[in-house]
C-alpha cells in the first residue's frame, strides 16, 4: 500500500500544522484527586442502585387476556328460547360483575352462548366457564323442566366447550364448525350408551 505523506507546502511555514474544526482539541481539564474506596463498596453500591432502578421499570407481562368462550345445549333437542337466553344473559352479567370480570360482549343463540371477557392473568377461563355452565345449567333445568325430559344429575351444556383467546372472536363459519363437531360428538357418545 502507498502512504500518503504530507510534504510541506512553499506557502507555509514548516512548524504550521493543518487541522479542521471537528480536530481541535481542547486543553485537558486535570482529573479529579483519586480517592480510595474499597473494590467490595463500589460493587455492592452498584448493585443496589441496579436493583432500584429493576423495582421502577413496569413489569413487561400483560395483566389480563381476552378469553371467547362458547357453550352449547347438551342435546340437538334442547334450544335456548327467548325466555332461556335472557335468563342465562342475565346471569352471566350478574356472574361477571359479581366477580369484577369485565364482559364485553355477551351473544345468545338458540343453538350456543357466546361471551367475551377481560380475565386477570391469575384466573383460569375454564374455571369460569364451568362456573356459568353449572349456574346456568341449574337455572334453566329447575326453571324448565317440564319443556326437558333431562335424567337426574344431567346438565343442559354439553361437556365439551370452546374457548379462544384473542383480541377477535370466533367467527360465524368457525362457531358453524363447532357446533357440527360438537353433535357428533353427542351422537357418538348416545350411541355408545345405547
Amino acid at each position: 500500500m502507498h502512504e500518503f505523506q504530507e510534504e510541506p507546502s512553499p506557502h507555509l511555514p514548516a512548524d504550521t500544522t493543518l487541522k479542521l474544526p471537528w480536530e481541535e482539541t481542547t486543553p485537558a481539564v486535570p482529573n479529579p484527586p483519586a480517592v480510595n474506596v474499597p473494590a467490595e463498596d463500589v460493587l455492592s453500591s452498584t448493585l443496589a442502585a441496579q436493583e432500584a432502578l429493576l423495582r421502577e421499570l413496569p413489569t413487561p407481562r400483560r395483566s389480563s387476556t381476552f378469553y371467547h368462550c362458547v357453550i352449547v345445549p347438551n342435546s340437538p333437542h334442547y334450544f335456548l328460547t327467548r325466555e332461556m337466553g335472557e335468563q342465562s344473559a342475565s346471569l352471566i352479567r350478574r356472574h361477571h360483575q359479581m366477580n369484577g370480570w369485565q364482559l364485553l360482549r355477551l351473544t345468545i343463540r338458540p343453538q350456543y352462548a357466546l361471551w367475551t371477557v377481560n380475565l386477570p392473568v391469575s384466573i383460569d377461563p375454564v374455571k369460569v366457564v364451568e362456573e356459568i355452565k353449572a349456574e346456568t345449567s341449574e337455572l334453566l333445568l329447575s326453571a324448565h323442566s317440564d319443556e326437558m325430559q333431562t335424567q337426574e344429575g344431567q346438565s343442559f351444556w354439553a361437556a365439551g366447550y370452546w374457548i379462544l383467546s384473542g383480541q377477535h372472536p370466533p367467527s360465524g363459519n368457525l362457531i358453524r364448525q363447532f357446533l357440527k363437531f360438537n353433535d357428533r360428538k353427542s351422537a357418538e357418545e348416545s350411541g355408545a350408551a345405547n
